[in-house]
């Protein structure tokens, strides 16, 4: 039922909002980050600032990142989180004084996300008619516990403290006749919004399962459920547009590592072998991690108490309330799920379900069983409170024993050895759960407390059952040197390559130097660097080997990291860091552009062995489409020069004597548009991943710029999204 807007009303999220910044102490003394892992320093940081950077030169909304790889299109990768609105703001505020983002907006922008998470929540428990304490509960251990309150990932977190409102306006599609279309359709609006988070992986898993939801209402009621079902689907395209459209361009585009033998391909499916293996898989052995933390790669964690409400509420909500079973389904749906490689429920998934096979990690679906069990928590409150006498005596004595054996199993483990971390902790703090649960479970029944103090007692009890767990990874900067520690490592090497003249492009040793992308953080471009995907041009000529000694000259890779020079006779050592690297100078690299005048066209079957052939491409250039006739011509009096290089537009001034093409060390891709002079030409592909324009005799001013038809109809399609979905929102709040 709706709920007219009231202090009263607006007390519970505040409340929330206060308990869960409490929650999150560590990150408020700028003495803890929780942004210490491989991901986040190599790739998530970089990403941020390359962002924030071009917002604070003006340059909003960049949509192609030219450090990495010779240049990527931002926007389809999906990871980079570009088109999330709750990310814009941040790449706004102030620098610190190193002229970085500051890790302090970071830490508050991470623990805002929490607060909505939990608002969500309590929304959705709201909508689901459970009692203003019941719903406060269930938003808490939402927000604080499980994957939602462990994610290291913000595209993750971006993506998943969505997942009430879609469910919502899906329960009020169903029950609410006046309004299903509307509602079906902020469904869909709220799906979508996921899906602009940053990471595919919950929002397809989310999309799987209300699709599976719509379907079921369909067979039972069609001719009510298709009209909704429709304004669903459209919405949910409307408003992911902005990230989809150019996603899929992208995926055509491009290959990916998803951690098998070989990287995947546009209408490939993740290789099986993959999605079953122990990363990417939840162990069933890891149910015990719902009631005991860190048993588990992944955090099933949600706490005794929840978990012990959420059995109340499923055995005693499952006659009572049409939602329960449900809710009980999604939360068996995703464990089985989740199992991945253990289930072969997954596995007839992987086969028949479409997109399944593209979601490498089933352990991601955990996220939908906690989500499930949170919220039948609630319902599990609501039934103990209705009733003193719900709760049968032989549970609290259960729980009693339980607590019990615990106890005696620490005390029993501490006698012969002493811990080495705090491996009896977990069974502790089980163990001191339980006795409170039969503790607070016995003082209900016998009237000893009332309904204030009861539901005060377990909000507390849940807090500090969370509260062991919140920011037990969190790293502190009196600590060893953590993976952020490589950002600031290699300061003196990084200053040294900035600091030369001209545009610069470094190739890193993978397996003995730099492991972040310094391109992004640091705007020293790179070549390697550390990405999901990669464009299927420059991937091709990567994985060639007999293409190395090619790769710095067409790509104009300046300078080589590394233990010891790769090849001796092209490179000369200028600079040693105090880490130890030592940097080389290529003495073959190509400016970053140049002209020839013979073209050379091949099939794409031959083009890496031409390449490789020794041809001499300062004069030459190899295609696979056919080019103008080239001029014979060259010499001294032909010059280039670079006059303007940004993110998303490169203009270069070049004198020729005859007709040539203009060839820049920049990927080719889709999107980039070129002009000589004002008038429209052509890009084409040469030496089979870098970009080539064809110009007459004389001086000349080139201009390319990227203006991808893919980001624009998705941004199209996302505003008419983000339009109908505000419009639907106020006007069902003005009706209320």
């Amino acid at each position: 039922m709706s709920r007219p807007f009231t202090q009263k009303s607006a007390a519970v999220p505040v409340l929330l909002a206060l308990m869960i910044i409490g929650a999150f102490w560590k990150l408020l003394t700028k003495q803890y980050t929780w942004m210490d892992h491989p991901d986040m320093a190599a790739q998530i940081l970089p990403w941020l600032q390359f962002q924030a950077s071009a917002w604070h030169a003006g340059n909003w909304f960049p949509l192609w990142d030219p450090n990495v790889w010779g240049g990527q299109p931002l926007v389809g990768q999906l990871v980079p989180g570009s088109t999330y609105p709750l990310n814009w703001p941040l790449f706004l505020l102030p620098f610190g004084s190193d002229g970085r983002i500051q890790l302090l907006f970071l830490n508050v922008q991470f623990i805002f996300s929490h607060i909505l998470a939990a608002v969500f929540c309590y929304w959705l428990c709201r909508e689901l008619n459970r009692s203003r304490g019941a719903a406060a509960l269930a938003a808490l251990a939402f927000s604080l516990t499980g994957m939602v309150g462990s994610w290291g990932w913000p595209q993750m977190l971006n993506s998943s403290i969505w997942m009430p409102l879609p469910m919502l306006y899906f329960h009020r599609g169903i029950v609410r006749v006046e309004s299903r279309v509307a509602n079906g359709a902020l469904a869909g609006f709220f799906l979508g919004v996921m899906f602009l988070g940053g990471h595919h992986q919950i929002p397809t898993l989310f999309a799987l399962l209300l699709a599976g939801m719509w379907v079921t209402r369909l067979w039972m009621q069609f001719s009510v459920a298709w009209r909704p079902f429709v304004a669903f689907g459209a919405m949910s395209v409307l408003t992911a547009g902005l990230q989809l459209v150019p996603a899929f361009e992208y995926g055509a585009q491009s290959i990916r590592w998803v951690g098998s033998k070989n990287p995947v391909v546009w209408g490939q499916s993740v290789p099986y072998n993959v999605h079953q293996d122990a990363q990417h898989s939840f162990f069933p052995s890891g149910l015990l991690g719902l009631v005991l933390p860190n048993l588990s790669e992944y955090s099933a964690f949600v706490g005794l108490a929840v978990f012990a409400l959420a059995l109340v509420g499923f055995v005693l909500g499952f006659k009572r309330h049409v939602a329960v079973p449900f809710i009980g389904m999604i939360g068996v749906a995703g464990m089985l799920y989740a199992f991945g490689g253990f289930s072969i429920f997954h596995g007839m998934a992987y086969l028949f379900v479409p997109m399944v096979e593209k979601a490498r990690t089933p352990a991601m679906a955990l996220c939908l069983a906690q989500f499930a069990i949170i919220v039948l928590a609630a319902f599990g409150v609501d039934a103990i409170r209705e009733d003193r006498q719900a709760i049968p005596l032989r549970w609290i004595h259960v729980l009693t024993g339980i607590g019990a054996i615990a106890w005696i199993a620490v005390a029993m483990a501490a006698s012969v050895r002493t811990q080495a971390g705090l491996e009896y902790e977990r069974p502790a703090i089980f163990g001191l759960m339980a006795f409170a649960l039969a503790a607070w479970m016995s003082a209900w029944r016998t009237g000893s407390i009332g309904p204030r103090a009861m539901m005060a007692a377990l909000l507390l009890g849940v807090f500090f059952e969370a509260g062991t767990v919140v920011g037990r990874d969190f790293h502190h900067r009196e600590a060893a040197a953590g993976y952020l520690h490589e950002l600031i490592k290699h300061r003196d090497l990084i200053g040294y390559l900035a600091a030369q003249p001209g545009l610069v492009r470094v190739q890193y040793d993978p397996a003995a130097t730099i492991r972040y992308n310094t391109g992004d953080w640091d705007g020293v471009p790179q070549f390697d660097a550390f990405l999901a995907g990669l464009t299927r041009n420059v991937a091709r000529l990567q994985a060639a080997d007999e293409l190395k000694p090619v790769l710095p000259k067409i790509f104009a890779l300046t300078h080589f990291a590394g233990r010891e020079a790769e090849r001796p006779t092209t490179q000369e050592e200028v600079f040693q860091s105090k880490s130890g690297v030592r940097l080389y100078r290529n003495t073959d690299a190509f400016p970053r552009a140049w002209i020839v005048h013979e073209a050379i066209i091949v099939s794409e079957t031959n083009l890496v062995a031409t390449l490789a052939r020794g041809l001499d491409l300062r004069r030459q250039a190899v295609l696979t489409v056919p080019v103008p006739t080239l001029a014979a011509c060259g010499g001294d009096a032909e010059t280039v020069a670079i006059r303007r290089y940004e993110t998303d537009r490169v203009e270069v001034d070049a004198t020729l004597t005859c007709k040539g093409m203009l060839v820049l060390s920049e990927t080719w891709y889709p999107g980039w548009t070129a002009n000589v002079d004002g008038a429209a030409a052509t890009i084409y592909e040469a030496d089979g991943a870098i970009r080539g324009v064809v110009v007459e005799a004389g001086t000349h001013r080139i201009t390319l710029q990227y203006r991808p038809m893919s980001v624009y109809a998705g941004a199209l399609l996302s505003l008419v999204g983000a339009v109908i979905g505000l419009y639907l929102l106020v006007r069902g709040r003005w009706r209320r």
